[in-house]
């Protein structure tokens, strides 16, 4: 994944930062280290299945929309309508008659 390249040497390099204008000393900060691995397992898998999950839906949503009567005039409307509205009806059965 391109949102995982690199985080591992940002990581080492926040772990060996002491502070600004400071020469950096090697491991001085390990509890860095777990904020970076908490920030990636939360930041990328996390928010990006959320980011995917609403994409989909909304996928979803607009190609439900589009199937319907996206590309039909008035005139086949009306007719899909009546069809629907017979396909609906069903026979009337009368209790006195065997």
């Amino acid at each position: 994944m391109a949102s995982t390249e690199g985080w591992a040497e940002v990581m080492k390099k926040g772990v060996d930062s002491v502070g600004a204008d400071m020469q950096p000393i090697k491991e001085y900060g390990l509890y860095w280290s777990a904020y970076f691995m908490i920030f990636m397992l939360f930041g990328d898998f996390f928010i990006m299945n959320l980011f995917a999950g609403a994409v989909v839906m909304t996928f979803n949503k607009e190609k439900e929309q589009i199937r319907k009567t996206y590309l039909l005039n008035e005139k086949q409307k009306r007719w899909l309508d009546q069809k629907r509205a017979c396909l609906a009806l069903r026979p009337v059965q009368n209790p006195g008659f065997s």
